[in-house]
């Protein structure tokens, strides 16, 4: 004679025959369940394989989930950025100028101590220095509760120009080559 074996579908653990609510997880336990009966088709491992299985699916959707937005969409704060418009000429969005301007763009985010920030780095031409690439890093403060950021350092081939931020960004706007500094 079979005995009645009843699982809980949410957690998997065994209960006693009639259990109308799961004691480990509180889950109700519908009349279906209550009446599944060992025929080999159901049984606390398949149950528990079950369970573990959903929850490696799970984590590989988040997994999958989370590698998309760092290979083909840019972060709440780089879009901030991106999307954002510089006071001294509102005719191109930030990143259509600077990945217009420049080779080789990447843009990066990181919040330490609470402070968010997005990175760029790019390639571009420059005939002051005679060099035909340089090197062009920007670092922005964002401030996503308020959708607003500011540049607040630019260096090209390692010379800090922040002080000279409001002409060099006229110059990456406007698609004026080379950058003169």
């Amino acid at each position: 004679m079979q005995q009645k074996m009843v699982f809980c579908p949410h957690c998997g653990k065994q209960l006693p025959a009639g259990a109308k609510f799961c004691d480990a997880c509180g889950t109700a336990i519908p009349q279906a369940v209550q009446t599944q009966t060992t025929q080999g088709s159901v049984t606390q491992g398949s149950k528990i394989s079950d369970v573990t299985r959903k929850k490696g699916i799970i984590a590989l959707v988040i997994v999958l989930i989370i590698g998309s937005f760092a290979v083909f969409g840019s972060t709440g704060d780089e879009a901030i950025v991106k999307e954002g418009h510089f006071q001294v000429n509102q005719s191109r969005s930030v990143g259509e100028a600077f990945d217009s301007y420049f080779s080789n763009t990447r843009w990066t985010s990181k919040t330490i101590n609470g402070t968010h920030y997005v990175y760029f780095q790019g390639k571009g031409r420059n005939t002051k220095t005679n060099k035909n690439t340089i090197a062009v890093k920007a670092t922005f403060v964002v401030y996503p509760k308020a959708k607003s950021w500011e540049l607040t350092k630019m260096s090209i081939d390692g010379q800090d120009v922040s002080n000279e931020i409001g002409f060099v960004v006229n110059q990456i706007v406007d698609g004026d080559e080379p950058i003169y500094y």
